[in-house]
């Protein structure tokens, strides 16, 4: 008996005749790629290991022999999954630093925000209308990083079990961008305001203490305008590695969905 599939002829006494009614020779059977084209070539093949068999769509195969050897094949990690246990936060002590610290960076930082906001109107002079604007938003920077560092360990508890399957989808996910920008901001932001502090003191040791402009429409806009920009430059330097010109500078993990 002969068959014609996929514009050849195929005797089907040596052929492998596939689920979707294409045929292949019997030599490409159980050779770790699917030949057929719904992977029914492997489908009950004991020489190979899939990497998601929960999943019809990816048919990644490899060697029974490469399973376990520390080596990973497959690129959700599967075949290591019985050796591997990364995890987003590797150190014990690091695990619970980051609770400890985003915990009380948030509350200290937020009791700082409010009493500086309140203080605010009844602020007199331009270089205390400065010093209170940029401790606040030293505050705000900070408590932005404390809030990056209780997320990273709510997600480190949430992949506990499966982080080798899941890190290519959670490098390349909207959330692990999101608190790296979050981080970025926090960091450049309290580092930016405090340069620009140190250097208003220093010029106000030079002027004198006691050469104290008085606040006014125009040191209220100066002081937006400052706060405005450092804002934007934090914004920038957070933003430009996710611009697709230049990801591959900044990214380390590249995952494309099948």
């Amino acid at each position: 008996l002969v068959r014609q599939s996929n514009g050849k002829l195929f005797d089907l006494e040596k052929s492998f005749v596939c689920e979707n009614q294409n045929c292949i020779p019997y030599e490409k059977v159980c050779d770790l790629h699917d030949d057929c084209g719904d992977g029914s070539d492997e489908k009950s093949c004991i020489n190979h290991f899939k990497c998601d068999p929960s999943s019809d769509s990816n048919r990644e195969y490899v060697p029974l022999s490469r399973v376990g050897d520390g080596v990973y094949d497959c690129s959700n990690y599967a075949d290591e999954q019985t050796t591997c246990h990364k995890h987003i936060i590797e150190e014990y002590p690091l695990k619970v630093s980051s609770w400890i610290i985003g915990s009380v960076s948030i509350f200290l930082n937020g009791a700082i925000i409010i009493k500086s906001t309140s203080k605010l109107s009844s602020t007199r002079t331009s270089p205390g209308l400065f010093n209170s604007l940029l401790i606040i938003v030293i505050s705000v920077g900070d408590l932005l990083v404390g809030g990056y560092l209780l997320a990273i360990a709510s997600a480190d508890v949430y992949y506990r079990n499966n982080f080798c399957e899941k890190q290519f989808d959670w490098l390349a996910s909207w959330k692990c961008s999101f608190l790296g920008v979050m981080s970025t901001v926090g960091s450049q932001i309290s580092l930016f305001s405090m340069t620009v502090l140190s250097f208003l003191r220093v010029c106000q040791i030079v002027k004198g203490l006691t050469a104290s402009e008085p606040v006014n429409k125009n040191t209220i806009a100066r002081a937006m305008f400052l706060i405005v920009g450092l804002l934007s430059i934090s914004l920038v330097i957070a933003l430009l590695p996710l611009y697709e010109r230049y990801e591959d500078t900044f990214v380390n993990a590249i995952h494309y969905q099948k």
